[in-house]
């Protein structure tokens, strides 16, 4: 059994390698490629990507004050909680200039330092 499947796998290579292979002269033909492949082929080819330049403006990018005087911070009222003071602070990036205010973090201040430094 096994000396017929080596015969038989011997005797087909050699029968597909003899016969000769035929093509036609369109097979052959280079116009039958694919049209991308034959543009990358050909003398006219340009590996430089089409690209559109477009104009650079120069934009002037304006940054809001961070002072807590600016006319953009809502007003505090001195009937705000302590936990609505530190939330302001958070929110307003004022941790540095209650630092500075005061001596210490926003965190350890009493409620009455918190008003006083952004009322200042």
């Amino acid at each position: 059994m096994l000396l017929n499947i080596v015969l038989f796998i011997i005797f087909f290579g050699f029968y597909c390698c003899l016969i000769p292979l035929k093509s036609t002269a369109a097979e052959d033909s280079f116009d039958s490629f694919i049209p991308e492949i034959k543009r990358a082929f050909s003398s006219e080819f340009n590996p430089e990507p089409e690209v559109i330049k477009q104009p650079v403006t120069k934009e002037v990018l304006t940054l809001p004050s961070t002072s807590p005087n600016a006319s953009n911070f809502p007003t505090i009222s001195d009937s705000s909680t302590y936990r609505e003071l530190q939330q302001f602070v958070k929110f307003h990036n004022l941790q540095q200039t209650i630092k500075q205010i005061t001596g210490k973090p926003y965190n350890k201040c009493k409620k009455v330092e918190l008003l006083e430094a952004l009322k200042a």
